[in-house]
């Protein structure tokens, strides 16, 4: 006697399948080729930055001016670890965890930037120069995908907005730039994997006049 087939469709079959098309489309979203760099992004106007202890990165946004976070420089005065150019936080804002530094920025290009907020879904790219074995090359962009969550009040840097993404030890203070090649957000925090926090300009003391 033939044994009895076992009917389609089964739930766990049904499930199997439903992960590994997720799966499936999750890699292949992954293996997408990223672009090297944002459209119209002068990457010589990201800066990889010396503050005391710390190591980080600023971006020039005008002629002398430099935008970091304030947990890289809150030491006090940093140099670039290119060319050693002296750099000086003028504005050290440590609730929104941002800075601006000033300093010679004598031939280097001012990156553009929009006190336009985050879209929900929006992919752009966050830039920074990692430590250790992660910097392959001067600077390290990573793809980033906005969510609608922030950090609750009662946390150290309310308001930030979540991103999709991961960052290197030594991005911190780099810029998230959208497609367009327009600086609207920072690199502040992020658990090295999956998560990201990040300072909207539209928050901060560059945007407030």
């Amino acid at each position: 006697m033939n044994s009895p087939r076992k009917p389609r469709g089964h739930s766990w079959q049904v499930l199997a399948r439903k992960r590994n098309v997720m799966f499936l489309a999750s890699l292949a979203l992954a293996l997408q080729p990223v672009p090297a760099y944002a459209p119209a992004a002068p990457l010589t106007a990201i800066r990889k930055i010396i503050c005391g202890p710390y190591q980080g990165t600023a971006f020039v946004i005008g002629k002398g001016v430099l935008v970091s976070v304030d947990h890289v420089t809150s030491p006090g005065g940093c140099y670039d670890a290119e060319d050693g150019r002296q750099y000086s936080a003028y504005i050290e804002d440590r609730a929104n965890d941002f800075s601006l530094l000033t300093g010679d920025t004598t031939g280097l290009p001012a990156m553009r930037y929009t006190c336009s907020r985050f879209r929900t879904g929006q992919i752009s790219y966050a830039y920074g120069y990692g430590k250790g074995v992660y910097q392959i090359r001067p600077n390290i962009a990573s793809p980033v995908y906005s969510t609608t969550q922030t950090l609750d009040d009662g946390t150290p840097f309310p308001g930030m907005r979540l991103l999709g993404g991961s960052l290197q030890s030594g991005m911190s203070g780099g810029p998230i730039i959208s497609r367009e090649g327009y600086v609207f957000g920072l690199n502040n925090i992020s658990n090295g994997w999956t998560r990201t926090y990040s300072r909207e300009l539209a928050d901060t003391a560059l945007c407030k006049k």
